[in-house]
């Protein structure tokens, strides 16, 4: 099912008419309006996420470049500029989202050719072991500020209304009396080493979700959310599985053809240059490019394009230049 499908709108609808749809659906199955049905709620962030792409024009158009190609599976995989490895409402499903760790890893250009595996440091927050989370050493009543709720409404828009933990109680819901001596608000901060893999063919912008390693309090784990860096080669430049180079070619290889040798990310590989080979002509190398990420076959890489250019030789001599005005005169007079 698309994002439009979920809102219930074509693809070329228009964003007045998502707008409109989204505050039919969400006045429809918002929490508010249906207390104590977790399918109604679970719905509601389902429609939420879906607004928060096609609500965006940036997001949007991207989702579309996605949808129109051959391999998008953007439920699976992400498109590029909002990529996750995982489904992208499941955050928003989540309770604990905003217990995520969102961090980020660098990665050198060849890097991403194979399966590797790095460790990650990163520091999150861990309930107290003395009070278990709640921050207090001692109880008395329910709290002012929350009425005993652990939670208060920050704001609102039309029938909509944000919901956050109550700063006062740390979510409890009753007045602290006496406050905890070991912990700042319920926890402590540590420092923590976990080793992810990283699957070959990761994209640039790729956010590695690591389930259960985020902020821990009473209310749960949050995940470790890793946004993947590589930094530039420039010898080649990458297009998702695909490579592209350029390659100059002396101009009596071009005209007579031959045999050169290309650098690929695999290695060096010999190349047939045929007799009267254009200048920017594109020759695929196949198979020669990036593991294809979540590809239908392991073993399946991406296409190293080829693109040739004339290299204009540096050389003075005498004999040389005199060839050159040989050549250059058999060209005007045609023998």
């Amino acid at each position: 099912m698309t994002l439009y499908e979920i809102l219930g709108v074509a693809r070329n609808a228009t964003a007045e008419e998502v707008k409109q749809a989204f505050k039919k659906l969400a006045k429809k199955f918002h929490p508010d309006a249906n207390p104590g049905n977790p399918s109604t709620e679970a719905k509601f962030k389902e429609i939420s996420a879906a607004y928060n792409v096609i609500g965006d024009q940036q997001k949007r158009a991207a989702y579309d470049r996605e949808l129109e190609r051959p391999q998008g599976n953007y439920g699976f995989s992400g498109f590029e500029g909002f990529d996750f490895m995982f489904d992208p409402f499941e955050a928003l499903r989540n309770s604990t989202q905003q217990l995520n760790v969102v961090t980020k890893v660098r990665l050198a250009f060849l890097d991403a050719k194979q399966d590797h595996n790095q460790n990650i440091k990163f520091t999150r927050r861990n309930l107290c072991k003395i009070c278990n989370g709640s921050g207090a050493k001692t109880f008395s009543g329910n709290c002012g500020a929350c009425h005993g709720k652990g939670f208060v409404r920050t704001s609102s828009l039309g029938f909509l209304s944000t919901v956050q933990s109550c700063n006062l109680c740390n979510g409890q819901g009753k007045h602290i009396k006496d406050h905890c001596g070991n912990c700042q608000k319920g926890f402590n901060e540590e420092s923590i080493d976990v080793n992810v893999n990283i699957p070959a063919g990761i994209i640039h912008g790729k956010i590695l979700r690591v389930a259960g390693e985020g902020h821990r309090t009473q209310k749960g784990a949050g995940d470790l959310l890793i946004q993947v860096e590589i930094l530039e080669d420039l010898r080649w430049e990458r297009q998702h599985a695909n490579v592209i180079s350029k390659i100059l070619i002396d101009y009596p290889t071009l005209v007579l053809g031959g045999e050169v040798e290309v650098e690929t990310i695999w290695g060096k590989e010999k190349v047939k240059i045929l007799a009267g080979t254009k200048v920017g002509t594109v020759m695929p190398l196949y198979n020669k490019g990036f593991p294809r990420l979540h590809g239908l076959i392991p073993s399946e890489r991406g296409v190293h394009s080829l693109i040739l250019d004339l290299s204009v030789p540096n050389i003075s001599s005498n004999r040389y230049n005199e060839l050159l005005r040989e050549m250059k005169k058999i060209h005007e007079t045609g023998a």
